[in-house]
């Protein structure tokens, strides 16, 4: 008879709730986003001004939900369903963390963008401007990109970047991290 602090015991999944957990660590993940952004914003950086800091920005942003997913997906496997996690499980809690992530940005940005700084929308354009003449961009070519950063600054485009876009590849990373940490108990492996 198994004892209900048997630490070998399997727990129904569908018995415990995943909310909880990616609302924990989503909102975390959500608020580190965000301080990335006052950062960047209090730097005048609202978009890259180099490669290399495209290519830091997206490591960065990437890095902090890869960790964001696993930690949830971890803390849930190993303390709420007794170390086993499967693979469907494991992707709905990470993509949802990543969603609710993704959207306190989103809110975050629209709100920064939109009432508090509106200006830093004029910043944008300058960097994006130095940096593709930095790449020889020029003419018509250059207008019409440094145009679209304004364009990618309106309600609309923000949220489906930031909650369309985003969950796209939200989703990728969700379901590799999955795959790599999902884990079924001994006697379901057979």
């Amino acid at each position: 008879m198994a004892t209900l602090d048997n630490p070998n015991t399997t727990v129904n999944e569908s018995t415990v709730p995943f909310l909880p957990t990616a609302l924990k660590y989503g909102g975390i993940c959500g608020l580190v986003y965000v301080l990335y952004q006052v950062v960047a914003y209090m730097m005048d950086m609202p978009v890259p001004t180099s490669f290399g800091t495209m290519i830091l920005t997206f490591v960065l942003i990437f890095a902090i939900g890869i960790g964001a997913t696993v930690m949830a997906i971890k803390h849930h496997r190993n303390n709420e369903l007794n170390g086993y996690i499967s693979f469907g499980r494991a992707f709905l809690l990470g993509f949802l963390t990543l969603v609710i992530a993704a959207a306190i940005s989103t809110v975050f940005q629209m709100v920064y963008v939109l009432a508090i700084d509106p200006g830093i929308i004029d910043i944008a354009e300058q960097n994006m401007e130095k940096m593709l003449t930095g790449f020889g961009l020029t003419g018509e070519a250059l207008e019409q990109s440094v145009k679209g950063v304004r364009d990618g600054f309106t309600p609309g485009k923000m949220l489906l970047q930031g909650l369309v876009f985003n969950n796209i590849f939200n989703a990728v990373i969700a379901l590799i991290i999955a795959a790599i940490m999902k884990r079924k108990p001994a006697e379901m492996m057979a």
